[in-house]
């Protein structure tokens, strides 16, 4: 039963897109930063966003002297 209700209220990827389009255009939502939030969860979902890379050098010594 829970897996039928589930699936009546979660919006798929395409319908969630729709909608942030309609706010993107000021369809729905009434400022202009709900487009602008829109617009950046819609890159989001579309991967525009690389992740960012991290370098880490780190020197482990176990036992033994630090020279």
């Amino acid at each position: 039963m829970m897996e039928k209700t589930e699936s009546n209220t979660v919006k798929t990827v395409k319908e969630r897109k729709e909608m942030l389009s309609r706010i993107m255009d000021r369809e729905e939502g009434e400022s202009p930063s709900d487009a602008i939030r829109a617009s950046a969860e819609l890159s989001k979902m579309d991967g525009a966003y690389e992740p960012e890379r991290q370098e880490v050098n780190t020197r482990i010594i176990i036992g033994g002297d630090a020279e």
